[in-house]
């Protein structure tokens, strides 16, 4: 792609700055990836123009434009829904830890992974643990606690968050290794011995 084609598609993503900005069809077709997410980092790109962008075949092999316009706050509700089913596991865990990302796709997103994490391996697991430095979100953290393959630093950290009466629940349907159960129920047990002692 020449330099005078190149100039031509960014004028026409920056559009006039009293108007959202949208795409024409040469600008389209000429698209590249890195344009396409040039272009997303705008938040008052048009709804329009993110259609456009995600109907352009080439861009949207791109892992990061898909994960860009799903995330995108004026990306219609239709596309951002289809991109979120069809991201990967580690791209729907980086999406759903972006602030400005609607709460019920986010909702979604986590529905999604919840749902995949019987089919990721233990490597994956493990990795995703460590990228998400031990989740906020106490129904995370309570998926991760009923896992089988929740490694016991991370179960005695999520638990650490939990109230002992939902804990105790919790480890009645889990299915983490007996000596993680066990472990975490001996805790437990010394936890209210010496909170009953205190008083």
């Amino acid at each position: 792609m020449n330099s005078e084609t190149q100039t031509s598609i960014e004028s026409s993503l920056a559009g006039p700055s009293s108007a959202p900005a949208c795409l024409n069809l040469e600008a389209v077709r000429n698209l590249t990836a890195d344009l396409a997410l040039a272009a997303l980092q705008d938040r008052n790109l048009s709804s329009e123009a993110i259609e456009q962008i995600s109907r352009n075949p080439g861009v949207m092999k791109s892992r990061k434009v898909r994960l860009a316009i799903a995330a995108h706050a004026r990306a219609p509700r239709r596309i951002a829904l289809r991109l979120i089913r069809e991201l990967y596991t580690f791209d729907l865990m980086q999406f759903s830890r972006f602030p400005a990302v609607a709460a019920d796709l986010k909702r979604v997103a986590d529905e999604l992974l919840l749902a995949r994490l019987a089919s990721v391996t233990l490597g994956e697991r493990i990795s995703l643990a460590r990228r998400s430095s031990g989740s906020v979100r106490p129904e995370i953290r309570m998926a991760l606690l009923r896992s089988e393959y929740t490694p016991l630093a991370r179960a005695l950290e999520f638990a650490s968050y939990l109230p002992p009466v939902q804990l105790r629940d919790l480890l009645h349907s889990s299915r983490l290794p007996e000596k993680i159960k066990t472990y975490l129920q001996k805790d437990l047990q010394r936890k209210g011995n010496s909170g009953n002692s205190c008083r």
